[in-house]
């Protein structure tokens, strides 16, 4: 069975670099434990759509 599974992180623009350091270490962690690719992005500002995101998943986390 295939799936994806994917992640969304509020990052401060200053704590970019500490960011993608830790990302480069979980990926690692990721395929040692099957994952076949990972893929990072880092975007400039946050629609709508991915705000309307993220609050939907915060709540379901409180839930």
């Amino acid at each position: 069975m295939s799936y994806i599974d994917g992640f969304v992180a509020a990052v401060p623009r200053e704590n970019k670099q500490q960011y993608i350091e830790h990302a480069k270490m979980a990926a690692d962690i990721f395929i040692e434990f099957g994952a076949l690719k990972v893929v990072e992005t880092w975007g400039k500002r946050c629609t709508r759509w991915s705000s309307d995101v993220i609050s939907l998943g915060s709540q379901s986390a409180r839930e």
